[in-house]
């Protein structure tokens, strides 16, 4: 027990400060959705899309959405980093691509990200407060009996499933497969997506949520199932990237994973 605990911590730490590290959560400073068509984007009030800071240009460029793609043009005498190239014009990869175009101006980083309903900025400021006065994540005592074995059923074709992000927007997604596992003398379901590795992905919801956990619910990386056998550790139930920022589009549980009992264990409210 003193090992697992041991390694519990030591996960927690490292969450704690991959979340403070550059262009992470905590540095995010905008999400702007695009309009089909011409985007300005600068410093200037009348842009449409307006960027913090005050050594930014009225305006910088614009972006031009058409035919399912973004260009940029740089219209400032200063020119736009793109993946680490000074440049007047670029089309830009989406976060979807796997690939990203990597823009900088300053202390400024952005990226184009692509979702159900369009294309959008995601800016971040590695000059935020935010990532020195963050008190830290918060966690429940580590508790072995919130580490459960559990039974990964793969479904024969995936199945779909209605879900929707924070930002209100609704979508459908491919579901692997299931696990079940025996909780408090009864026996509860989750709804699991399955990587290429063979690791689930789990979102859930239960009866902390609002009160002592994240009103949106949590998420749960499990390894991958051996002999149809699943971990399921709610000691590494972690909070969406949403609970740290405005500007992030986190997809939320299904209605299908929320679980009537409480799971006193992993991360707590976050102390923002």
């Amino acid at each position: 027990m003193d090992n697992y605990r041991k390694e519990i911590t030591d996960w927690q730490k490292t969450l704690d400060t991959n979340l403070r590290k550059e262009n992470n959560w905590l540095a995010l400073a905008g999400l702007f959705w695009l309009e089909e068509g011409i985007n300005t984007f600068g410093a200037g009030a009348t842009n449409d899309v307006v960027f913090p800071g005050d050594s930014i240009p009225e305006e910088i460029g614009r972006f031009i959405v058409e035919d399912g793609k973004v260009k940029m043009e740089v219209t400032a005498d200063t020119l736009v980093d793109v993946d680490g190239v000074p440049a007047k014009e670029a089309f830009l990869q989406p976060d979807l691509s796997g690939a990203p175009t990597q823009l900088k101006w300053g202390a400024l980083s952005f990226i184009l990200i692509q979702r159900e309903d369009g294309f959008g900025i995601r800016l971040w400021d590695n000059s935020r407060p935010e990532r020195e006065i963050f008190p830290g994540r918060q966690w429940f005592p580590i508790q072995e009996e919130f580490c459960i074995e559990g039974i990964y059923e793969r479904y024969e074709s995936e199945k779909l499933v209605s879900f929707q992000r924070k930002n209100g927007a609704d979508f459908e997604a491919q579901v692997e497969g299931m696990v079940s596992f025996p909780l408090g003398g009864e026996k509860y379901s989750l709804l699991a997506f399955e990587d290429s590795d063979g690791d689930l992905f789990i979102m859930f919801q239960d009866a902390t949520n609002g009160t002592e956990t994240y009103g949106s619910g949590r998420y749960l990386s499990v390894g991958a199932p051996e002999d149809g056998k699943a971990i399921i550790d709610f000691n590494r139930a972690v909070n969406p990237p949403c609970a740290f920022t405005d500007f992030a589009t986190c997809p939320l549980p299904p209605i299908q994973n929320t679980l009537s009992l409480p799971i006193t264990a992993g991360e707590r409210k976050a102390p923002l």
